[in-house]
């Protein structure tokens, strides 16, 4: 069965430095459609999720993709030489145990622009 989930997330609205609860000041977004959310991340000034199953990394505050690719996300890192995005195929346990799953490394320009997709072989 396919479940959809959502992401909620609290926005301090001003000043990054207040003394106050969140939870008085804050204003709840929620990301609808996502579908296995993890590393949030700031990337250059964007406040961006991956979102694994649908192979994208989204802006949070608008829900904007600003990368999509055919396969399951891993994670997401920034660097000198750009944005890095790990990547590999969805595969049962014992698939991904006897090698036959291979994952990837796509690098990006900090304009989030495709320079290079990078093989790592048996990476599981």
């Amino acid at each position: 069965m396919l479940r959809f989930f959502s992401l909620d997330l609290m926005k301090i609205p001003g000043e990054t430095h207040i003394e106050v609860s969140a939870a008085q000041v804050a204003e709840a977004l929620t990301l609808e459609g996502l579908r296995h959310t993890h590393d949030l991340a700031l990337i250059g000034e964007k406040l961006v999720v991956c979102s694994s199953r649908d192979g994208r990394v989204v802006k949070v505050y608008t829900g904007e993709a600003i990368i999509e690719c055919e396969k399951f996300l891993r994670g997401i890192a920034e660097g000198r030489e750009g944005i890095w995005v790990g990547i590999s195929k969805v595969a049962k346990r014992a698939d991904r145990n006897r090698r036959k799953v291979h994952g990837h490394v796509l690098h990006f320009s900090p304009e989030f622009e495709f320079i290079e997709k990078i093989a790592i072989p048996n990476a599981r």
